[in-house]
């Protein structure tokens, strides 16, 4: 297995596990890393206990001039959409695709 998306009881996507460094690691929807974990059971029970309410945590988005508070949106695999806790330099909201992605990191 080198990744799987993991799925909550009704059909919603909760995170994906990656194979990583001879165990596992839990991700977001959007492949930011959680949790490193033994074997690939831990890291589904991981995402399936927290994986969706990570996302209502505190993010932050590196603007190239230092981290902006913000809060995710929507989250889909492919694409984040994210709004300022406060008014600063990130717009109303922006939208987060590809290599931009890595700029989100948990507070």
């Amino acid at each position: 297995m080198s990744s799987e998306q993991v799925f909550r009881e009704d059909g919603e996507i909760v995170g994906v596990v990656h194979a990583h460094d001879g165990g596992f690691r839990s991700c977001t929807v959007f492949g930011h890393p959680l949790h490193d974990a033994a074997d690939a059971d831990e890291a589904r029970r991981h995402l399936r206990e927290k994986g969706l309410a990570v996302l209502a945590e505190r993010w932050e988005l590196d603007d190239g001039d230092g981290p902006v508070a913000v809060r995710l949106v929507e989250v889909a695999p492919d694409a984040v959409t994210v709004a300022p806790e406060y008014p600063g330099p990130v717009p109303r909201t922006l939208r987060l695709t590809g290599d931009d992605l890595a700029r989100l990191r948990l507070r």
